[in-house]
């Protein structure tokens, strides 16, 4: 079990090295999740990421009577949501926060959240936090599948 909340977790930031045909970065541009997107919490983010993967690409999830939302909880210990992310048609993530256990320092139980993702890969976004414990310096390739976009962590 982890000592403090994941939410106090950061997100690195980041570093293209490398260039690509990428539409959403460049080589040498820097991304900082909490640029990106401000006011959300690294962690429901990561945790949201395979499903929206699934959604994006015509998936559903058979064990919900609903096909267009799945519930999902971010994984904090000393306080955590449990979120409704629903099927968009636009490049928007959309979730309700349905319940919050503790105190999140993000979301409030019974909102609903938007996040515009229009200009952002969130494969790159969600891979960074994998990432989050690793040394200054760590590089990965991002998973985008559109290119050769090599990324370093720079803190």
């Amino acid at each position: 079990m982890m000592k403090d909340n994941i939410c106090r977790a950061q997100a690195p930031a980041l570093k293209v090295t490398e260039g690509s045909t990428c539409p959403y970065y460049e080589a040498g541009q820097s991304l900082r999740f909490s640029e990106n997107f401000p006011g959300h919490c690294p962690s429901l983010l990561h945790m949201i990421h395979p499903y929206l993967l699934t959604y994006t690409h015509g998936g559903f999830f058979p064990w919900m009577r609903n096909k267009d939302h799945v519930v999902i909880a971010c994984s904090g210990d000393a306080a955590n949501c449990i979120a409704r992310l629903e099927r968009s048609t636009e490049n928007r993530i959309n979730f309700l926060v349905t319940k919050v256990k503790g105190a999140c320092p993000y979301y409030s139980a019974n909102e609903r959240y938007a996040i515009d993702a229009q200009n952002q890969c969130m494969k790159l976004a969600a891979l960074s936090l994998s990432y989050a414990d690793r040394k200054n310096g760590t590089r990965f390739r991002c998973p985008g599948g559109c290119g050769s976009l090599t990324a370093e962590i720079v803190r």
